[in-house]
């Protein structure tokens, strides 16, 4: 009578590991970022679509379980590729630390990437996480401000008249030159 507990209760907890299993590879592979999880040696444990075509790798790098193809790979499309690799062997090598950068890439793509180590409720290290972030539009529309910013205020500088901003409570926040000049206050 032992043993019949015994099945129905592995049986259970088989069935609870390939739900949770099928959960988590939906959640990875339905994510807008790309996600690599390594084992300690770095080695591939898990990577989604996402990571194959933000990082532009050929399927068949993806597909190899051999992580050092994939690291020269995402190394020679990068536009800093030794600072790639020292970061990843930094990494690597300082299991515990988190880390959150920009990867950019040759073609001009900019990509967030953060780096986490994998611990259990145990405590063990059993890995790393990385996930990857396309912020290249985002990083254009900052780069757009910025300049429509500098033209603004080279406009503003140059004007002839007085030219003051204020905030809310009615304090000088900036003024131009001319207002400068005509008050006489700088």
């Amino acid at each position: 009578m032992a043993s019949f507990f015994d099945i129905t209760e592995r049986k259970r907890v088989a069935a609870e590991l390939e739900w949770n299993t099928a959960f988590l590879e939906a959640q990875v592979n339905s994510s807008l970022d790309g996600i690599l999880v390594v084992d300690q040696e770095g080695k591939k444990i898990l990577q989604n679509q996402r990571t194959t075509d933000l990082l532009k790798i050929p399927q068949p790098i993806a597909d190899d379980k051999d992580n050092e193809k994939q690291l020269r790979w995402i190394a020679n499309i990068t536009k800093n590729p030794e600072q790639f690799l020292e970061k990843v062997i930094h990494l690597y090598s300082h299991p515990n630390e988190i880390s959150r950068d920009e990867l950019e890439l040759k073609d001009g793509t900019v990509l967030d990437r953060y780096s986490a180590s994998v611990v259990g409720e145990d405590g063990k290290n059993y890995g790393r996480i990385w996930t990857f972030r396309d912020i290249t539009g985002r990083r254009r529309l900052e780069e757009d401000l910025r300049a429509s910013e500098e033209r603004l205020r080279a406009v503003l500088q140059s004007a002839h008249d007085a030219i003051i901003s204020m905030d809310n409570q009615g304090r000088v926040v900036s003024w131009n030159q001319a207002a400068q000049t005509i008050f006489g206050y700088a």
